[in-house]
């Protein structure tokens, strides 16, 4: 309170309290901010409004983009090449199971089941064309239409396609490669197709010759003795698995799920996208896998395209320990921890063993 020297105090008292404040004065009292409450809120739930919205619409858009897909032309949408599976590869694919995947049998036109026989029509998802663009468009689209009796596939699992009609079954591939899934197949037969296939047990199937690790290391090299064959070994293991532990020494590399379509590639694009020459129908080939259950169903593919000399590496990478140069390990699945390498003594290779056994087979004279 200011006091004017000429004023009584009781009057400079009653003046103060009459005079009002001064801008400044006014401007020099801090006042509590006053915020608003409900803006905060407001702002969030606009926020979430519009996210909701853009999430609406990009589902929107992708549910007609797969319904556009699913009515046009094959080729419209249809990756450049998708693989084909004989009834014989896709029964032992079923019944030996020897990597992820998933089958997906379409329904005739009039209603009734497809292809498959029981056996491996139990394995299946039974699906009607007009169908697979809701099953493979969401999660909760692929549990409305299987009734949550499987879980969903994971876009690195191998999706087959089997239907009756060549129209039906590759748009529904296309539909399948539109959804996200690049490795398809499409498998187009009738019930007779399966029933005439082999009925083979797994890692025993017609035709499928298998060479020893003595054998094979003749064949790349590894024995005194020159051997006169060209010998082509291709690893068909996934990526992280070559990565981690190695290869053998001389190998090539395309992954098992890979493989039906790789074989359908024009040969300067195969060379190009796996850096190898694509193997002539009477080359010798050798497949290896971490056992033999991929090579062995690797093997039915090749022969199924054509190739004549087709041969497996029974004891795989898992049983080579002739050098570092691959360490043996215990089976995981995509997505899970990397088990350790197994420590292990190198070993030395039978060279007599080994080129008696290619003789036995024809391929040394």
């Amino acid at each position: 309170r200011h006091q004017h020297p000429s004023c009584s105090s009781e009057a400079c008292v009653a003046d103060s309290v009459q005079t009002p404040l001064s801008g400044d004065l006014l401007r020099s009292v801090h006042m509590p901010p006053i915020s608003n409450v409900g803006g905060s809120i407001t702002g969030a739930a606009v926020v979430t409004l519009v996210t909701f919205a853009v999430r609406l619409v990009r589902a929107a858009r992708h549910k007609n983009k797969l319904e556009r897909d699913q009515h046009s032309t094959p080729l419209e949408v249809a990756p450049r090449y998708l693989g084909g599976l004989s009834p014989s590869c896709l029964r032992l694919l079923v019944e030996a199971a020897p990597f992820p995947h998933t089958v997906i049998q379409l329904s005739s036109s009039d209603g009734s089941p497809g292809p498959l026989p029981t056996e491996l029509a139990s394995q299946a998802i039974q699906l009607a064309p007009k169908d697979v663009v809701t099953a493979l468009g969401s999660a909760a689209g692929w549990h409305r239409m299987t009734g949550g009796s499987r879980a969903p596939p994971a876009a690195h699992h191998l999706m087959c396609i089997v239907g009756q009609d060549p129209v039906t079954t590759r748009k529904a591939a296309c539909i399948a490669a539109a959804a996200g899934f690049h490795r398809v197949t499409l498998t187009v037969a009738d019930q007779d197709s399966f029933h005439h296939a082999s009925h083979s047990q797994p890692g025993n199937q017609k035709d499928v010759a298998y060479v020893s690790r003595d054998a094979l290391a003749a064949l790349m090299g590894y024995s005194s003795l020159p051997v006169p064959v060209a010998c082509v070994l291709v690893d068909v293991r996934r990526h992280d698995e070559r990565a981690l532990y190695g290869s053998i020494r001389g190998s090539v590399h395309i992954p098992v799920e890979q493989l039906p379509a790789a074989l359908s590639l024009p040969p300067a694009e195969f060379a190009a996208q796996y850096r190898f020459a694509q193997p002539r129908p009477d080359q010798v080939v050798v497949l290896h896998s971490r056992t033999w259950k991929r090579a062995a169903w690797a093997a039915q593919v090749c022969m199924d395209a054509g190739l004549q000399r087709v041969y497996v590496y029974r004891q795989g990478a898992y049983g080579w320990r002739l050098d570092d140069s691959v360490q043996p390990y215990r089976a995981y699945e995509l997505g899970d921890a990397p088990p350790e390498p197994e420590v292990f003594a190198a070993e030395m290779a039978s060279e007599g063993e080994g080129l008696a056994e290619l003789t036995r087979l024809g391929l040394v004279v």
